[in-house]
């Protein structure tokens, strides 16, 4: 049984997507009408779904207010005692709703500690009960801070329960941003839901040092080596994302005796100078020239360049919150600092001593990096198993079926360790 019925109209269909996925991180089952079996009458569906639910979220629009199915579902919820309201484009609801708190989402951008969002999780563990709600409470990361050897500071966090699992920094990351907002936050509680999962912001963007004079893979695995001296690391395996994926592999290559499992997504061993046409690399040129002068305006077409190479199948939820992230993240001279590092960076020498058992996923049509340099990983190292993903996007997005392959492979994988 479905613990929260959605009510919305087909143009916020987005909204409502993204609004189930913030619901089922707080535990709770969701169902909204996407999810009709074919072979059932569709009144009859919403009628037995509607009255079972002990919540129903109605979310109001401009066009919501004008449908009768919204405001008939709405009505049903009111009489039961089980609605919760928010608008998510300044809408007013009409009469009786207007009369009843409503939630202001319209500035929302799927951030969990959002005080508009936190008033309708509130209002749903209300409903749900107090037994329901303990089991929902979401669980709190942890952020402290530490140094790498060359003293620069560097922020790192620590959430969930069992074996650790630490996953290396990628572009761009925010320790608070990356865990409320709509991009990662899935892949986050999912990982820490068996795991202790630590992560960190390199030098040069996040809630680390900004202004570290050198940024360089040697540092980044300085960085790396800071976190797990002060998280008390012995052993254990690695989740590594694009660029991270070639500290990860120097990591790796240095310290084989820490790390048990490597899980490269969408990874690299030789950055865009070592492994890109003359004409991309130009374009990768042009992109530094216009991110050096656009990066830190309220506009957000330049840091939109990333967006639609890194996640081009975002909903407009999604692409704001990411374009939030990055320009929190990273002024404009360091996020052209961190592109160029990344195209230089180069392990290509380091892949036939690795050790530990190596999981590579990639992405089969990732504009970001090609495919084809996951599968040059995968061949380096021996014993490397290769994951085709059926994704466009670099960044996997929680409402996509490679976001499930991925997160199966991965438990999998890690569960042979225990």
């Amino acid at each position: 049984m479905s613990q929260v019925f959605i009510s919305y109209a087909r143009s916020t269909a987005n909204e409502a997507q993204q609004i189930a996925a913030a619901v089922r991180s707080l535990g709770y089952a969701v169902w909204r009408d996407d999810e009709l079996p074919p072979h059932r009458d569709y009144t009859e569906v919403i009628e037995e779904r509607l009255r079972e639910a002990e919540a129903v979220v109605v979310v109001w629009s401009a066009e919501a207010v004008k449908s009768q199915w919204v405001r008939a579902e709405a009505n049903v919820a009111r009489e039961a005692g089980t609605l919760v309201q928010l608008r998510v484009d300044g809408a007013t609801p009409p009469l009786p709703f207007n009369q009843i708190q409503c939630a202001d989402l319209s500035q929302w951008s799927g951030q969990r500690s959002h005080p508009e969002w936190r008033k309708v999780a509130d209002s749903i563990t209300a409903l749900i009960g107090r037994e329901a709600a303990a089991r929902a409470k979401p669980i709190e990361q942890e952020v402290r801070f530490c140094r790498a050897a060359d003293g620069v500071r560097i922020a790192y966090s620590q959430v969930g329960n069992g074996p650790p699992l630490l996953k290396t920094a990628n572009w761009l990351n925010h320790l608070e941003y990356d865990w409320d907002g709509p991009v990662w936050s899935d892949l986050f509680l999912r990982m820490s839901a068996e795991h202790t999962l630590i992560r960190y912001d390199e030098r040069g963007n996040g809630l680390s040092d900004w202004n570290a004079e050198e940024l360089s893979l040697h540092a980044y695995v300085q960085d790396m080596e800071a976190v797990v001296g002060a998280a008390g690391l012995e052993r254990f395996p690695i989740f590594a994302i694009s660029q991270g994926g070639c500290v990860a592999i120097e990591y790796a290559a240095r310290h084989p005796e820490r790390v048990s499992r490597l899980v490269l997504l969408n990874a690299f061993a030789r950055g865009w100078r070592h492994s890109s046409s003359q004409a991309f690399i130009a374009s990768v040129e042009a992109m530094k020239v216009l991110m050096a002068r656009g990066w830190d305006s309220q506009s957000p077409v330049f840091r939109q360049m990333f967006a639609a190479l890194l996640l081009p199948g975002a909903n407009t939820l999604q692409s704001q919150a990411f374009d939030t992230m990055q320009r929190a993240s990273a002024s404009a001279e360091n996020a052209v600092r961190l592109i160029e590092t990344f195209g230089q960076m180069d392990v290509r020498h380091r892949l036939a001593e690795i050790r530990a058992p190596t999981l590579v996923l990639h992405s089969r049509d990732d504009r970001f990096i090609p495919s084809r340099l996951g599968q040059e990983i995968a061949a380096g190292i021996a014993g490397a198993r290769f994951v085709g993903l059926p994704s466009n996007n670099h960044i996997l997005l929680p409402d996509e079926p490679a976001f499930e392959r991925l997160a199966s492979e991965m438990e999998a994988f890690l569960a042979r360790d225990g």
